[in-house]
C-alpha cells in the first residue's frame, strides 16, 4: 500500500484528496499581523485542499498520539483544553509566585529533523520490519505539514505538533525533573508560553537554570524580553492573559479565580457602547462580530454570569435591539 492510499485509508479521506494537498503543499498566503510593538507576525495560512487534509490529520490521528506522559501538563491546542484550563491549573493551586518564560520563535525552530525523529516514533508500529516504507512514507508526509522545512504558523497541525515535539524529545520531563527537585511541581505549557507556580518564592538562580537547561536540551530559545515573575504581594499573577485572583469567602477561607484582567473587561465595554452607538450599519455588524468574539471568551472564563461592566451594557443593547 502506498503513502496515499495510506493516509487516505488511516484519516478517512478519498485518494484524490490525498493528492490535491501534495499537490498544493507548498500553496501558502502570507499574512502580515501587527503586533503591539510595531513589529509583524507572519502567519502563513495553507491552501484550502491542503487545509484540509492538515485538519484530518490532526482531528483523526495526531489528537490520538501520546505525549510521552506529559498529557496533565500541556494545555494548548488541545481538545478540551484551553488558556483557562492552563491559567486554572495553577490558581487551583494557591499560586503566590508565577515564573513566565517564552519560547522564541518556537513553530520555526521545529524542523524537519525534529519531525522526522517524531514521525519515526509514533509511526514506527504501523511498518514494523519494513524501515524502509517506513522512511518513504515520512518522506512523504513532511512537505505536507512542514512549509520551508520547518513548522508554519498559519497549519492545524504545527501547534500540536509542537506539543508532541516537546514532549517526545523528552524537554518536558527533564524540567519537570528539574523543578521537582527543587520543590516545584506545578507545570504547564500552552504553546510557546511555560509557567511555573509556586506557593513559596522562586529564586533567581532557579529561573537562570531553568532557561540554561531548556537551551542546552533543546534547539529551542526563551525570549529574554518576555521572561516575567509575578509575586502576589506586588501584583496578581497572569497566565495566558488571565488574572489568577485571591479572594476570601464569607467562612474567612481564601481561593484563586481566574478572571481576565480590568484593561481587558474596559475593553468589551467600550466596544458594546461603540456598537451600541454607531449609526453605520456596516460598522456595527463588523463591531458585533469583534464582541461576540470576546464575549465567547468571557463566557469560558466566568461562566453564565458576566462581571457587572460586561452584563449590564450588554442588556441595554439587547433591549435596544429588541425594540
Amino acid at each position: 500500500m502506498g503513502s496515499i492510499e495510506y493516509l487516505a485509508k488511516c484519516l478517512g479521506l478519498k485518494k484524490e484528496q490525498v493528492q490535491a494537498a501534495k499537490d498544493h503543499e507548498m500553496d501558502y498566503r502570507l499574512i502580515q499581523i501587527p503586533k503591539k510593538d510595531g513589529s509583524f507576525r507572519s502567519i502563513h495560512s495553507p491552501h484550502k485542499a491542503l487545509k484540509y487534509f492538515q485538519r484530518k490529520l490532526l482531528q483523526e490521528y495526531l489528537y490520538g498520539r501520546t505525549l510521552a506522559g506529559q498529557d496533565e501538563v500541556i494545555h494548548g491546542f488541545k481538545p478540551h483544553r484551553s488558556c483557562v484550563s492552563n491559567a486554572s491549573y495553577h490558581a487551583n493551586r494557591s499560586a503566590d509566585f508565577v515564573l513566565k518564560l517564552d519560547l522564541k520563535d518556537a513553530f520555526p525552530s521545529v524542523t524537519v529533523k525534529h519531525l522526522r525523529d517524531l514521525f519515526g516514533k509514533i509511526f514506527a508500529e504501523h511498518f514494523t520490519n519494513k524501515a524502509e516504507t517506513l522512511k518513504e512514507f515520512i518522506d512523504f508526509l513532511l512537505p505536507l505539514v512542514t512549509f520551508n522545512g520547518v513548522l508554519p504558523q498559519g497549519a492545524p497541525t504545527s501547534p500540536h505538533l509542537l506539543n508532541l515535539v516537546l514532549c517526545n524529545s523528552g524537554l518536558v520531563s527533564k524540567v519537570r525533573g528539574f523543578l521537582k527537585e527543587r520543590g516545584i511541581v506545578a507545570l504547564s505549557i500552552y504553546a510557546d508560553d511555560f509557567a511555573v507556580s509556586s506557593v513559596n518564592p522562586i529564586p533567581n538562580e532557579v529561573k537562570d537554570e531553568l532557561i540554561e537547561l531548556i537551551e542546552r536540551e533543546s534547539d529551542f530559545r526563551i525570549n529574554r524580553k518576555k521572561v516575567f515573575y509575578f509575586k502576589r504581594e506586588n501584583i496578581a499573577p497572569i497566565v495566558t492573559g488571565l488574572r489568577l485572583v485571591r479572594t476570601t469567602n464569607p467562612d474567612g477561607t481564601k481561593m484563586t479565580s481566574v478572571r481576565l484582567p480590568k484593561q481587558t473587561v474596559r475593553k468589551i465595554r467600550g466596544l458594546i457602547h461603540r456598537m451600541a452607538h454607531e449609526d453605520s450599519e456596516e460598522v456595527r455588524n463588523s463591531l458585533a462580530k469583534v464582541v461576540r468574539g470576546y464575549l465567547a471568551h468571557a463566557h469560558s472564563v466566568y461562566g453564565k454570569r458576566l462581571p457587572r461592566q460586561i452584563a449590564i451594557p450588554l442588556k441595554l443593547v439587547r433591549e435596544l435591539q429588541r425594540g
